[in-house]
């Protein structure tokens, strides 16, 4: 109610207006419910912020003067009651932590009330018992989530096993999450956990739409089951934890979904379908997607092997995901003749493997190789590798420069050129052509015989060989 005390000798009519302090618009009340001091508000929302404004004209011997201006707004809540509607309850299977349970929390036009708390109760695999009363752990649930920064307001509660009948504990198969004031409570939402017998959504696809996510589906293949709804979910890729984690529900006969919120440019997010069912959900049917993607970063880790006087193959390591700047669609792979002419380039494209064979290559001549990602945005920068062809008859050592990034995972065979110098007793020197600091030893092989280990000064001394290919390992 809402009463002025300022009231003269003189009569009055006044006019009062009210609103929601998150509207804008104003309702302007019955005049016959406006009093000359008093107004009552009927059937207001619980526990909601209103704001007031009145105006008043003097009444004197019948004559009704001027309005004024309206007032200063004037503030008041309305009383709390218990809090009403149902919670959107689904489970996290994490990415590195425990799987979690989740809960959007309840909007302040159905909680009431500012002291609002969740119980949480679990049962297991044989839904013999239920463990309850979770609540100072729900409350503080909803705090993490909200640090995480997560795609929406949630709450997330790991969850413990449960004893089952004989006392051992099992995995939890069903939860039930309620919201309390100290008025009264929500009706139960229920989840049941993954069932990996239930068929999943196929052929998950999307398109990016100002900004936002379209994500499209098709059915489960003659599901046992009837399909009561589908939950399309998005979180960060390639992470240990759960970043920009959200999820929405559509009916059973939508095919697509459109995924909104905060998403990050270059991003990768694992959007996920699920299917909905009586006795709980199907695995998910996932693709990583992108809202914007960049042009990719250099290829790492170029190597090259098996050489022979016509071919080589060309290795690269994957971009990692949360590197790419978007998903690499190919890989382009192109070579040409040191000093020769650049018109003589030559190129191949590469998809869904981090290797290539070289062919058509000149006995005895050394190529500029070159491998570089592209995504939907275009090509990066290239990573360059130089090789040096064998003669054609296999006896004339070549030469292959490769600089590492880190040490090799496994020792490398290395065909050296050297300056070489042969004499009986056998005695050769050379140099290396890049040596990397965690590189101890060199083993020395003639025809794949070995004939000692040396240590950086790359020399050694053998009376009596057998004349051959002479080829080097390094060893980390």
């Amino acid at each position: 109610m809402i009463q002025d005390n300022a009231v003269g000798s003189m009569g009055r009519r006044c006019n009062l207006r009210y609103r929601p302090y998150m509207e804008q618009n104003w309702t302007e009340a019955d005049s016959e419910l406006v009093g000359e001091d008093t107004f009552t508000l009927q059937d207001p929302r619980p526990h909601t912020l209103y704001l007031f404004q009145v105006r008043c004209a003097i009444m004197e011997e019948g004559v009704t003067t001027v309005a004024s201006d309206w007032s200063r707004p004037y503030s008041a809540r309305s009383a709390e009651a218990a809090p009403v509607g149902a919670l959107d309850v689904w489970a996290d299977a994490g990415g590195g932590e425990a799987p979690a349970l989740v809960w959007k929390e309840l909007p302040p036009a159905l909680s009431h009330s500012a002291a609002l708390w969740y119980e949480v109760r679990q049962c297991g695999a044989d839904r013999s018992s239920w463990v309850g009363n979770r609540t100072k752990e729900a409350r503080e649930g909803c705090r993490e989530a909200a640090d995480r920064g997560g795609g929406g307001s949630c709450c997330r509660l790991y969850l413990a096993r449960c004893p089952g009948v004989t006392g051992v504990m099992t995995e939890v198969r069903e939860v039930s999450v309620s919201a309390v004031n100290r008025l009264g409570r929500t009706q139960p939402t229920h989840l049941l956990f993954e069932n990996k017998d239930l068929p999943a959504p196929q052929s998950v696809s999307y398109t990016m739409e100002k900004g936002n996510l379209r994500v499209s589906w098709v059915p489960p293949p003659d599901p046992s089951e009837h399909v009561q709804e589908f939950v399309v979910q998005r979180k960060e890729a390639g992470l240990n934890c759960s970043r920009g984690f959200d999820w929405i529900r559509v009916n059973a006969t939508q095919r697509s979904a459109i995924l909104t919120g905060v998403f990050q440019n270059y991003t990768p997010y694992t959007v996920s379908v699920f299917a909905l069912y009586s006795s709980g959900h199907s695995p998910p049917a996932s693709v990583t997607s992108y809202t914007l993607e960049g042009v990719p970063p250099a290829v790492p880790g170029l190597s090259v092997s098996q050489i022979s006087f016509s071919k080589a193959t060309v290795a690269w390591e994957p971009i990692p995901l949360r590197e790419s700047r978007g998903r690499v669609r190919r890989y382009q792979v192109g070579w040409v003749e040191v000093g020769g002419p650049e018109d003589q380039q030559q190129n191949i494209t590469v998809s869904g493997q981090c290797q290539a064979q070289v062919s058509g290559l000149a006995p005895g001549r050394q190529y500029q190789l070159w491998v570089s990602a592209e995504t939907q945005v275009g090509q990066g920068p290239r990573s360059h590798i130089s090789l040096t062809t064998y003669e054609r008859n296999g006896t004339t050592a070549s030469t292959a420069h490769r600089t590492w990034s880190g040490a090799p995972a496994r020792p490398d065979w290395i065909p050296l050129s050297l300056p070489l110098s042969l004499t009986l007793p056998l005695t050769f020197k050379f140099k290396l052509l890049y040596w990397h600091d965690q590189l101890k030893y060199i083993h020395s092989y003639i025809c794949g015989q070995q004939l000692t280990m040396m240590n950086r000064t790359g020399s050694l001394s053998q009376s009596s060989v057998v004349l051959g290919d002479i080829c080097i390992l390094f060893t980390c």
